[in-house]
């Protein structure tokens, strides 16, 4: 019961951990125009969608190196652990891992059982032809139930 708790406690962590990154800008146009770091297609997918304050071409500029640098960090970390190597995950994950403080070389291998266990349960859901849903209220499970 214990370890079951430990997995989904590390597995709610790890989302979270992934998530971080896209969640301010997971808007489709938004987002593309921070993965291309076209600023240009920022500021139409800005004036579309009408937030508050553009950011400068400065800050965007420092958002997409920001971003990029995430995007090669998440990288590193599911090498180290598709390669089960602690020292490795350790060095990638950097500083700002919000469990950081709970995963040790003794309980490194739940975390691998985790990322393993994502990586299955994305190969049957593309198996099934549901892995392209999509995510959120808008899409995937509740999409057209308000």
């Amino acid at each position: 019961m214990k370890k079951k708790f430990m997995i989904g406690a590390l597995a709610l962590l790890l989302v979270g951990f992934l998530a971080t990154g896209a969640y301010a800008f997971k808007g489709g146009h938004y987002q593309e125009s921070f993965e291309s770091g076209d600023y240009d297609a920022y500021l139409e997918a800005h004036e579309n969608n009408k937030p508050k304050g553009a950011l400068s071409e400065e800050k965007f500029n420092e958002k997409v190196e920001r971003l990029q640098g995430h995007a090669q960090n998440r990288e590193k970390v599911k090498e180290a652990l598709d390669l089960e190597d602690y020292d490795l995950w350790v060095e990638a994950r950097g500083e700002n891992c919000p469990f950081a403080d709970k995963i040790t070389e003794e309980n490194f291998d739940t975390l691998v059982e985790l990322h393993q266990t994502k990586n299955k349960m994305h190969e049957l859901k593309e198996e099934l032809g549901i892995d392209k849903v999509g995510r959120g209220m808008k899409k995937g499970l509740f999409k057209g139930r308000h």
